[in-house]
């Protein structure tokens, strides 16, 4: 049977007034709301050029000055025209100088595919960014810490934005700060603990030959009487040790019995003499000990003076850190919870964008194919 005719159920007046759609007074003059990029920045770096075409080094590797606009997803340079002494005046900043205009177009990048980091293997500036985008490689350089936190950011943001929405990844976490790797202690573990701790024991000894050379000479003016009775203590063990001497012995006068001497123990020292020098030099000691304990760089720290109280500990015993939290520790935080990106660093993936096609690059060779669509005529 043939389906129902559905414009029999209009017939019915109070069904066509309930149903009739007109269309409004406005259709087609309706205002639309201006459109705005959550991502819009622009600033004044140097740039350096590292590869160029995928794998090919780039001919001018000096730092150029650029005017750098990130308009969404795209990623622009110009030419940076900024004004003279007699300029125009108002608000500038290292990194955005007043009355700086952009001039000629020089190149713009999709970053589609794209990849950026913290350029930590460039140690000749402070603030570096490394940019891999469609077929190029390069280095942007800022002179303040809050132009290059925000814009690493934003380029992050970017980054995760330019994909179609079928190949999107989740975007990567920029709260937890990483793992601090200096060079240091690098080179402190790959050496072992053991060899530290000899390293340790080697230096101290060092220290005691060299500041303390009195625990191995002979014995000063405050111990004359210490020598002089070891003196005769051994002199005393020489003749008992030998009886059959040739020097002829000496019949001593009798004198009133006197308690045996034990020879095993140290005489006992007077107490009028040989206390004060024995606590001067002890005293002397302790302190060139201190010295030296803090001569060394890496256990100065962990051995404060005792008369000198910690600042870090309050009144009531609690610990606080000496210095106040500033608006650059919180840059600096922000800037440990940044990837990395060095220069040997593998590329997150073999597909570029160049001049709107996609390519597969070969980065062992780097031979372009382009990357067509599947065949489906089969």
């Amino acid at each position: 049977d043939a389906p129902p005719d559905y414009d029999a159920l209009l017939d019915s007046p109070s069904l066509r007034r309930r149903f009739n759609i007109q269309p409004r007074e406005d259709e087609g003059r309706e205002v639309l709301p201006p459109y705005s990029s959550a991502i819009s920045l622009r600033a004044v770096f140097q740039r350096k050029m590292e590869l160029e075409g995928a794998v090919h080094k780039a001919q001018n590797r000096n730092w150029t000055r650029v005017y750098v606009e990130l308009q969404g997803t795209a990623l622009t340079f110009h030419k940076c025209k900024i004004p003279g002494i007699l300029g125009s005046k108002g608000r500038t900043t290292p990194d955005f100088p007043a009355g700086t205009t952009k001039g000629e177009l020089l190149q713009s990048y999709n970053l589609q595919h794209a990849d950026v980091g913290i350029a930590a293997d460039y140690v000749k500036k402070r603030f570096v960014i490394r940019v891999r985008a469609e077929a190029d490689q390069f280095l942007l350089s800022c002179h303040k810490i809050e132009t290059f936190v925000l814009w690493l950011q934003s380029l992050f943001a970017a980054i995760d934005l330019a994909p179609p929405l079928d190949d999107r990844e989740i975007p990567r976490d920029l709260s937890v700060p990483r793992r601090s790797r200096r060079r240091i202690r690098v080179e402190a573990a790959a050496e072992g603990a053991t060899d530290r701790n000899t390293e340790l024991v080697r230096q101290q000894e060092e220290i005691l030959q060299s500041h303390f050379p009195a625990l191995a000479g002979p014995p000063d003016s405050s111990g004359e009487g210490e020598g002089s009775d070891s003196q005769s203590l051994g002199a005393s063990d020489s003749r008992s040790l030998a009886p059959s001497d040739t020097i002829p012995e000496v019949p001593e006068p009798e004198t009133p019995a006197q308690p045996a001497v034990d020879t095993t123990s140290p005489p006992p020292r007077p107490l009028t003499s040989a206390g004060p020098a024995s606590a001067s030099r002890s005293s002397n000691l302790l302190a060139r000990a201190r010295q030296a304990i803090q001569s060394t760089t890496h256990l100065s720290q962990y051995a404060p003076h005792p008369s000198v109280p910690n600042p870090s500990i309050s009144a009531d015993g609690k610990w606080k850190p000496t210095h106040h939290w500033s608006h650059f520790y919180d840059m600096m935080y922000a800037k440990r919870c940044m990837a990395i990106l060095t220069h040997r660093s593998p590329r997150k993936s073999n597909l570029v964008i160049m001049k709107g096609k996609q390519w597969i690059v070969d980065w062992a060779t780097g031979s372009l194919t382009r990357c067509e669509p599947p065949d489906y005529g089969e």
